[in-house]
């Protein structure tokens, strides 16, 4: 089955193409339908390997960069897709090459400039965005702040995600933390990772404002547990 995917509208260049795959259209079956992309799930490797097989093929593009994602703040650039890179979010000024991050509750964000010259994806976990993944993507693109542009993707959003007193203190609280108990709060990663975006002037950010945990047709860690993994793929169009 064709793998389902969003066409991401969030006002970029035409030389700028973004899709976000649902669970829906992939040969992965179980805890993992359908359309698993994920590698270190549990799922089985030959089914993984046929639905990125089927992305590739929907995007029409040479072939996906995949991330070897580690929740850190390392940023790379690409300029041929090889075996996964150790990184939470990459670059590329490439026609041909789409890159991509692996989620299923993080915040997954595409970005590009203005010129339709450069495109990115960073993954924005929790700790990531804590510890700077936003603010070393855009450090490292090679494009000042303010002509560059984000989309948000679909993620857990702050009804859904409660977090303990650790999670609360390194992020430094702030406004978008709700009190959910004694020692417990709602985070609203999204809120949190725009604003990232926004204190950096990044020149617009576009929220998708859909939530993995509410809504079924994505995968979502803190709803089902073991489970797979959607994806926010991005690429330069070599035909615009």
């Amino acid at each position: 089955m064709r793998p389902e995917t969003l066409e991401v509208a969030w006002g970029a260049p035409a030389s700028v193409r973004a899709v976000y795959t649902t669970r829906r259209g992939g040969a992965s079956a179980g805890r993992y339908a359908e359309c698993n992309l994920g590698v270190h799930v549990g799922d089985d490797p030959a089914r993984v390997a046929r639905n990125r097989r089927a992305v590739v093929a929907a995007t029409g593009q040479d072939g996906i960069q995949w991330l070897d994602q580690v929740h850190g703040s390392d940023v790379v650039r690409v300029d041929a897709v090889g075996p996964a890179v150790k990184a939470d979010a990459a670059w590329t000024v490439r026609p041909g090459i789409a890159l991509a991050v692996a989620v299923a509750d993080c915040v997954p964000a595409v970005v590009c400039d203005a010129a339709g010259t450069v495109a990115g994806v960073v993954h924005c976990g929790w700790r990531g965005a804590v510890g700077g993944i936003v603010e070393a993507a855009v450090r490292e693109l090679p494009a000042r702040a303010g002509t560059l542009q984000a989309w948000l993707g679909p993620a857990i959003c702050g009804r859904c995600y409660e977090v303990r007193r650790d999670v609360y203190d390194r992020a430094g609280g702030g406004p978008t933390f709700r009190r959910a108990g004694a020692d417990t709060w709602r985070f609203d990663l999204p809120e949190y990772v725009a604003r990232r975006f926004e204190t950096l002037g990044v020149g617009a950010v576009v929220r998708s404002g859909l939530c993995t945990r509410c809504d079924d047709r994505f995968f979502s860690h803190r709803r089902d547990g073991v489970t797979g993994r959607s994806a926010a793929v991005v690429w330069l169009d070599s035909r615009s």
